[in-house]
């Protein structure tokens, strides 16, 4: 398993090109699964890679299958508070492991 912390800041490769920076890391109700990435790319803000496009959590990088795609407005909010209300409420040190699909 790996520790969510260790993942925060590692770039997200897609294609052999850093595509992102992850912000957070979102886990499944369980606490224990991984459900996704809040990744930030340029001055866009952040954004969202469901686990499903995540390939492999590496101890440098984090590689995805898809690019990041660009959140609706509304979304960047929602995605924005609940960032916020997540690390607040998060402890600091999380241990995560890949869900089973």
């Amino acid at each position: 398993m790996m520790q969510a912390n260790h993942l925060i800041g590692l770039p997200v490769i897609c294609d052999t090109k850093k595509i992102a920076s992850v912000l957070s890391v979102s886990v499944g109700h369980d606490g224990h699964s991984l459900s996704g990435l809040v990744v930030q790319s340029g001055l866009y803000g952040p954004r969202f890679i469901p686990c499903a496009q995540v390939v492999l959590l590496g101890d440098r990088s984090v590689l995805v299958s898809a690019p990041v795609i660009r959140p609706t407005p509304r979304a960047v909010g929602s995605l924005a508070s609940t960032m916020m209300a997540a690390q607040e409420s998060a402890p600091t040190r999380m241990m995560i492991k890949p869900s089973s699909t």
